[in-house]
């Protein structure tokens, strides 16, 4: 912005001096004429002083501030269970698998108080994370089932033995099914199974079919460890 200034002028003040003389009458016999003393006026003087104009400012432009550039709004949900958007495809509902001779109805469930996923009360049925995608949607699909269960063999009890290549059929609420291929066949941690992909909600559609495994650690009843089965659609 340019700045408009303008000349100061500074006055000087007017001073003015005068000057009087005064007579007085003498006797006629001895006259002296005394010449009175020149009249002297000073001329006021005036001083007048114009300041000069001071030099225009010089008005500096900075360049804009480089913005970051903008994409689509990063969307978030919440992680509460009961705010996770409603599933849209058909559930499962039965779970085959013949190598194993594994043929068993699937559950829906969610977790218990412990943030662990909830299992079947009995050796026989099978488990669906109701919260995670459908198989055959888009992430990854748990179906999960017994070892054993109180001294009786459960349906996932040789699931470790699955081969790869095998087809896994799994049948849907709305009377459909679909066949999945089994791609990999892992022994896993248990403390890694929740940070290692297993309950994925997006990425590509897989199914994971989970089970205990590995050693059993008598203290607290369990196994160390859990048998992952991926397969993918056929």
């Amino acid at each position: 912005m340019a700045f408009r200034v303008g000349a100061t002028v500074v006055a000087a003040a007017l001073t003015t001096i005068a000057a009087c003389g005064s007579g007085s009458a003498v006797p006629r016999a001895a006259t002296e004429t005394t010449a009175a003393p020149p009249l002297t006026s000073a001329r006021p003087t005036t001083t007048a002083t114009t300041a000069r104009p001071t030099a225009r400012p010089t008005t500096t432009t900075s360049a804009p501030e480089p913005t970051a550039p903008t994409g689509p709004p990063i969307v978030t949900y919440s992680a509460e269970i009961d705010v996770l958007a409603p599933r849209t495809g058909p559930a499962p509902v039965r779970v085959i698998i013949p190598s194993i001779e594994a043929d068993s109805l699937v559950a829906h469930v969610g977790v218990d108080r412990t943030g662990g996923l909830e299992v079947p009360d009995n050796a026989k049925t099978l488990v669906w994370y109701q919260y995670g995608p459908s198989p055959g949607e888009p992430g990854s699909a748990v179906i999960a089932g017994h070892l054993d269960w109180k001294g009786v063999r459960g349906t996932f009890n040789e699931l470790a033995d699955t081969p790869v290549g095998e087809t896994v059929t799994v049948a849907y609420d709305d009377g459909s099914e679909r066949a999945f291929t089994v791609r990999s066949v892992e022994l896993v941690d248990k403390p890694a199974i929740s940070v290692n992909g297993t309950f994925a909600r997006d990425g590509e559609s897989v199914l994971r079919l989970v089970t205990c495994g590995g050693e059993f650690d008598r203290s607290v009843h369990s196994y160390f460890s859990n048998v992952v089965v991926t397969a993918v659609p056929a």
